[in-house]
């Protein structure tokens, strides 16, 4: 067995958040060149169609997912999409993610509550949406993007919102992992 075969993921179907642009973007086509059908999930129509076209390009199936992280009923809907279309999810990226950069005490309650809707609340809804299917399925992958902001603070670039989001999305996923893994769901 090589190592490319422990990784093989043919058969398997992953949803990337955020896939339309940057890291979600490159996560959809090694997903892809790794077997797996994408669903590219962003708000962006023609950046996802880019995406789409290049996913297949690398002789994957792909979905073009048009929704917000931050809306359940977005993601319900493309649960249900994804289920028809392709069968399910089968691995989960979270990847979707903003960040404002200003010092705290210019760091409106509007700017912290848009970081946190994306970075924290968009990570909790998707992992409801597509870890409960998967939970019900008995397997799943769930992988979160978070940043080492998390742990640190990157001077001088002072972005108070996203550090505390990214901590809070870091402690979300080891309790999401201690809680589903007795259900097959890393």
């Amino acid at each position: 067995m090589t190592v490319m075969d422990r990784f093989d993921l043919t058969g398997r179907t992953a949803l990337v958040t955020g896939a339309t642009h940057g890291l979600g973007r490159s996560f959809a086509h090694a997903l892809a060149e790794a077997g797996a059908s994408i669903v590219i999930m962003g708000r962006d129509a023609a950046a996802a169609e880019e995406v789409r076209d290049e996913v297949e390009q690398r002789g994957a199936r792909a979905l073009v997912a048009l929704g917000d992280v931050t809306s359940r009923t977005d993601l319900e809907r493309i649960r249900a999409d994804a289920t028809e279309e392709l069968g399910g999810v089968d691995v989960l990226v979270n990847n979707a993610g903003t960040c404002i950069h200003r010092p705290a005490l210019e760091v409106t309650d509007d700017d912290w509550r848009v970081v946190m809707d994306v970075n924290l609340d968009g990570v909790w809804k998707a992992s409801q949406v597509f870890g409960g299917a998967m939970v019900e399925r008995g397997a799943g992958v769930i992988v979160t993007i978070a940043s080492m902001s998390g742990l640190i603070v990157n001077r001088p670039q002072w972005q108070p919102a996203y550090n505390a989001s990214k901590a809070a999305v870091i402690q979300l996923t080891r309790s999401l992992a201690a809680e589903w893994a007795p259900h097959g769901v890393r």
